[in-house]
């Protein structure tokens, strides 16, 4: 109907007089009827083929036009159309006349309370009717379609009635070695396992019918074809197949997900540019390799491309990957079988390898060196030359991964210093020294560059996925050395932190922050400015009275400053994050829990710190490919943050690919690449960017 109000009703009478009293006897029982009128069977016809109708009013007698013809009109246009025959004559023989005619009900002209009775029931049964059409319609679409999944799925699924197979995808046949189905067919579930789960199984199954149980798995040993064995997981459902009740098991080969999981953990541990080991594989593999290693039997070269800023500038940066991957086939071409090969860094390249002596290590780190120098690598149109500087360390038995590394990388480093292309050895006298050093000299470029005003503050826009035109961006510090060149904070955090200038470069960013909020907010720029906090930062209760202070003198609205908190720091110094995250959210700042979800009990944090936003850990943002189920994962996290008030933030968004998954996810906010890079304005357009 176009509503459930209105009925669309086609009169069949010669009078129109009498048409419009049916029409009036509907209305007074409260019937909203769109009425159309026909004379004759030709009117009938036209009527039926213009528009629809919900019933036909006719009566039995209409002028040279018997009712069967009527009727015959309306059944051949729609069967399911009612059709209410009113009579004269209201007797046994004319009722039953009309009713074997296709009448669906009859009622007496005389009666208009009649009338209004059989309406309103016809009317209901024939909302009845298409509702049940369309639930036999969506049955079987449905059933269709999962007979198509089924049909596809990797995993193993029957449907068993009293033990014995009924149906079976093709994975399940294929996983016991049947071509067809009819090969299957009424063969016991039983036979599908070892002997030794027979009694087990069958009791499971006698348990299970009997809704004694309500266990969903079971484990058992699984019998391929060629008789070897397997170890499956069958896991039961209630189902229904050809309108009878059964059993649905699906079988999974625990052989099949130790394989996935071996190859899932193998891409964890590879770079996806180069196929080498990354980082994390390569630290991981050097330690197992260290704990089995004989003693002054491994060294471990560090290789850094020199003047790698010169390339990519000669290539240009699509072709980097590029230099990348001919760099590594190289080192592949002279790496033997058991060594083992990472890319380390961006530009930096780890081998560790077995050498009888020092000598013999420098050697083949010398003939490493010579053989890259030696090389045009071509990429593309570009044809160029590269060479590298490298550090070499001894791995003995029980060093840490990280410790060599950093000695190899320090030695790296040296090499570089004396103009590249060169191999430097690692000196235990001059690492102490040089580690020494470099601390001290970072601590005082921090020193020099807050005297000299060498840091600057960089802001990357947050986004509403929501069409909002909040401004709320999240605050970088930057350092420059003395000549004008970015400091990474890799670099010169740690050590701020480490020698305690941590608290002064905080107060630092906050005092400027501040300062500036206030005078945008003058100017009727409500910005939003989220502001990274240390770790150590959450024992220094004095910054917030210190904070405090600050707001009451410029004036500033406290809503307008975010500071956000590592979930790694939440989680070490919980007590001290609680009492410092109160104190903030007293003053009416909000509060932002960083890299959240890093860590199985991300959630729990949630009752001891009043955090208004989650940013999610960047593992979100690698799993977007849909491969692990991140996606269901990333809207399972942001339903429970909705239901607890928070507003959830996905960093790391490099391009528009998955921008529909976020906003289905019902992710509040965005940042990343894709909208704009850490640059020193606040100048992003949020009313006039469209996402």
């Amino acid at each position: 109907m176009d509503s459930d109000t209105v009925l669309r009703l086609l009169i069949v009478e010669n009078s129109r007089n009498e048409a419009q009293a049916y029409i009036k006897a509907l209305r007074n029982a409260g019937i909203a009827v769109r009425p159309q009128v026909a004379e004759d069977d030709e009117d009938v016809a036209e009527w039926l083929a213009r528009q629809p109708f919900d019933m036909v009013l006719t009566v039995d007698a209409l002028e040279q036009t018997p009712l069967a013809k009527i009727i015959g009109l309306v059944r051949a246009g729609d069967p399911q159309l009612p059709v209410v025959v009113v009579t004269d004559a209201f007797d046994a023989p004319h009722v039953l006349a009309a009713l074997r005619q296709g009448a669906n009900s009859v009622v007496s002209k005389e009666s208009p309370e009649q009338l209004q009775l059989i309406v309103a029931r016809e009317t209901a049964n024939l909302e009845h009717r298409r509702e049940l059409a369309i639930a036999r319609s969506t049955l079987v679409e449905t059933e269709r379609r999962c007979q198509a999944l089924l049909g596809s799925s990797r995993d193993a699924i029957a449907y068993v009635h009293e033990g014995m197979h009924i149906y079976a995808n093709p994975s399940y046949l294929e996983l016991f070695g049947f071509v067809g189905f009819d090969e299957l067919e009424g063969m016991p579930l039983m036979d599908m396992v070892t002997p030794d789960d027979h009694v087990r199984l069958k009791e499971f199954l006698r348990q299970y019918s009997r809704g004694e149980i309500t266990q969903e798995q079971l484990e058992v040993t699984g019998l391929h074809p060629d008789g070897s064995q397997f170890k499956a997981a069958m896991f039961f459902a209630p189902a229904n197949y050809d309108g009878e009740p059964c059993t649905q098991i699906t079988i999974r080969d625990e052989t099949d997900d130790l394989e996935l999981q071996q190859k899932l953990q193998t891409l964890s541990r590879q770079d996806s540019t180069t196929g080498l080991l990354n980082r994390i594989g390569f630290l991981e593999s050097v330690n197992q390799g260290l704990e089995q290693a004989s003693a002054g039997t491994h060294y471990l070269l560090y290789l850094m491309i020199d003047d790698f800023k010169a390339v990519k500038e000669q290539v240009g940066i699509g072709a980097t990957d590029g230099v990348l991957q001919a760099f590594a086939d190289l080192l592949r071409e002279h790496a033997a079988a058991e060594d083992l090969l990472a890319r380390f860094s961006d530009q930096a390249f780890a081998l560790l390898f077995q050498a009888p002596d020092v000598e013999a290590g420098a050697q083949r780190g010398e003939q490493l060196r010579a053989a890259i120098a030696g090389h045009l690598f071509e990429v593309d149109d570009h044809a160029l030359s590269m060479t590298c500087s490298l550090g070499l360390s001894p791995a003995e038995p029980g060093d840490e991964a990280h410790a060599v590394v950093a000695q190899a990388d320090l030695a790296c480093e040296a090499a570089q210093a004396e103009g590249g292309d060169r191999l430097q050895r690692h000196n235990p006298v001059n690492y102490a020294k040089a580690t020494q050093q470099r601390d001290q000299v970072m601590v005082e470029m921090i020193k020099e560059a807050g005297k000299e005003g060498r840091f600057r503050l960089y802001y990357q826009p947050i986004v509403s996925l929501a069409g909002n035109a909040e401004e709320n961006y999240e605050v970088f510090l930057r350092m420059f050395d003395d000549q004008g060149e970015v400091v990474s904070p890799a670099q010169f955090l740690p050590a701020a932190e480490q020698s305690g200038q941590i608290g002064d470069i905080e107060r630092w960013v906050i005092a400027n922050v501040i300062h500036i909020l206030a005078k945008r907010h003058k100017g009727g720029r409500k910005t939003r400015l989220f502001i990274n906090l240390a770790e150590s930062t959450l024992a220094d209760l004095a910054l917030v009275e210190w904070l405090g202070t600050q707001l009451q003198q410029s004036g500033l609205d406290s809503s307008a400053l975010v500071f956000e908190i590592l979930e790694d720091a939440v989680s070490n110094h919980i007590g001290d994050a609680r009492q410092f995250c109160e104190a903030l959210k007293k003053l009416g700042c909000g509060i932002a829990i960083d890299h959240f979800g890093s860590t199985a009990n991300s959630f729990n944090y949630l009752s001891h710190i009043p955090a208004d936003y989650l940013k999610l850990d960047r593992s979100f943002a690698s799993a977007m490919d849909g491969k692990g189920g991140g996606l269901e994962r990333l809207k399972e996290v942001a339903l429970r943050a909705h239901e607890l008030d928070k507003k959830v933030i996905a960093e790391f968004v490099e391009d528009a690919r998955h921008l529909s998954e976020l906003w289905q996810c019902q992710i509040d906010l965005i940042q990343g690449y894709f909208l704009q890079e850490p640059s020193p304005g606040m100048t992003f357009d949020f009313q006039g960017e469209s996402l």
